[in-house]
């Protein structure tokens, strides 16, 4: 009976463990879906601010990235860079992942010169919450 008694008390100690390194996996698989859909999202930014130069990007901001900051510059003349820094949403409720912001950068060519010079705006659009 005491040999019962003592695994019980060990399988009591491993189990939060092993709940605790279930759980994080868990977390870290929908953290890099996450930025794989955000990295995507700001794709579509980059590309619609390439493809058309002199309109406004900050809808298509809004409708891919709800909630995040994107800033869209144009480092050179032929070039458009979407930028965009999301909070995470943790899924899982591990209060290691409340913090974390992910950042991700895109790049796409302009499609069409302007006819005029345009200059993109590096203006941050942010959603309400």
């Amino acid at each position: 009976m005491a040999q019962r008694g003592q695994a019980l008390v060990e399988f009591a100690f491993i189990v939060p463990i092993l709940l605790f390194i279930i759980l994080g996996a868990t977390e870290v698989g929908f953290l890099l879906v996450t930025k794989a859909h955000q990295d995507r999202a700001t794709a579509v930014v980059a590309e619609w601010a390439a493809e058309h130069p002199s309109d406004s990007w900050s809808a298509v901001a809004n409708k891919e990235l709800p909630g995040c900051d994107v800033e869209v510059s144009s480092p050179l003349p032929e070039l458009v860079q979407a930028t965009s820094q999301c909070p995470y949403q943790p899924k899982v409720g591990l209060p290691m992942f409340d913090r974390i912001v992910i950042n991700s950068r895109e790049t796409a060519a302009l499609r069409s010169a302007p006819k005029e010079s345009v200059r993109l705006s590096g203006t941050r659009v942010a959603s309400p919450s």
